[in-house]
């Protein structure tokens, strides 16, 4: 497998771990990362084989690769609402929120955000 999938070097699941990390609970923080891990597994060739013992007589192959950010052009406002989405839109109240504008303004090259001051866009 090329990449990881986007749910663990991505945006979400950066926030996910960044509200885990801050000591938040989704409810389920175990449950979380153990979904996360099982889909990984997928990711990284359990899906074909399912596939060749559903389909014994094709043949599969499974090539991934990351996607461009399509975080661009977005303000910081939006990006903070976006810790919303996936796992985090279930879990009420501003933590999730907090835990995303820390790691926008503290690591933002933690998921391949580049904060752009000046020049064209």
């Amino acid at each position: 497998m090329r990449g990881r999938a986007d749910e663990i070097e991505g945006y979400t699941g950066q926030a996910l771990q960044a509200f885990i990390a801050a000591g938040s609970d989704t409810g389920d923080n175990d449950g979380q990362r153990a979904a996360i891990a099982e889909r990984q597994l997928l990711l990284a060739g359990a899906l074909v084989d399912v596939l060749k013992a559903a389909l014994p007589a094709a043949s599969f192959e499974l090539d991934t690769c990351r996607q461009p950010s399509r975080l661009y052009g977005h303000g910081l406002a939006d990006l903070i609402a976006l810790a919303s989405i996936a796992e985090l839109s279930q879990v009420t109240g501003p933590a999730k929120f907090e835990s995303a504008y820390a790691l926008l303004r503290t690591d933002p090259e933690t998921v391949e955000l580049r904060i752009e001051d000046g020049g064209p866009r």
